[in-house]
């Protein structure tokens, strides 16, 4: 939810996007899904590192969603 409201730039959503999902990520069944989630989160919040580190990681969970690849681009 928070990602999502994050896509027109509200800082207080990309903050509140990177909480919860660095939460999600931190549990043993995480997925690719989530570790994308969380890297988008990162280079909304302008973390190129932090966000190529985390989309890196959701590549070691497959199935990976096509986003990652877009997000890996761009960072």
């Amino acid at each position: 939810v928070y990602l999502r409201a994050s896509e027109n730039g509200d800082a207080a959503a990309v903050g509140k996007a990177i909480t919860a999902l660095t939460r999600a990520v931190e549990l043993d069944t995480a997925s690719a899904a989530a570790w994308t989630s969380l890297g988008i989160a990162r280079l909304r919040a302008g973390d190129a590192a932090g966000a190529e580190r985390d989309l890196r990681e959701s590549l070691t969970h497959p199935p990976v969603p096509p986003e990652t690849y877009r997000a890996l681009a761009d960072v």
